[in-house]
């Protein structure tokens, strides 16, 4: 962080790393990571998410409400949509913002203190190994 102030630019990875501010290391991760309030406000979406649900600018997906994007889950209130992000250990639907759902598997937060006040989740796009695995019971 010092070094930062200074202006001195890190000489190895290590030191690359501890300068590069969270939120540019997240937007720059191809994975889909979401950042849910714990009551259910959506607070964050890195551009991988946003394309993962067919919407053009991260900022979209933050103005969304987490049970409208959840398929099946719209009379759901937020905070047990959360509850269910924190939680699942299956395959979870989203809306699409074209209309079909994209089935995905959630890492295990990544925050996970009492004073964390965000759900931060990576999301993996499983929909076509799900697609191909179901061709393929179906012709065997």
């Amino acid at each position: 962080m010092e070094e930062r102030r200074n202006g001195k630019a890190a000489t190895d990875t290590e030191g690359y790393l501890r300068q590069l501010p969270a939120l540019t290391l997240l937007n720059r991760l191809p994975t889909a990571m979401l950042g849910v309030e714990l009551l259910g406000d959506i607070g964050y979406a890195n551009p991988a998410c946003a394309e993962m649900l067919g919407y053009l600018d991260p900022e979209k997906v933050a103005r969304q409400s987490l049970p409208a994007l959840l398929s099946g889950h719209e009379t759901r209130t937020p905070a047990d949509c959360v509850d269910l992000l924190r939680t699942t250990t299956s395959v979870v639907s989203w809306n699409h913002e074209e209309g079909y759902l994209v089935r995905t598997m959630l890492s295990p937060p990544l925050l996970l203190r009492a004073t964390d006040t965000l759900l931060l989740i990576g999301i993996t796009d499983v929909t076509a190994s799900l697609w191909s695995e179901a061709t393929q019971n179906r012709s065997a």
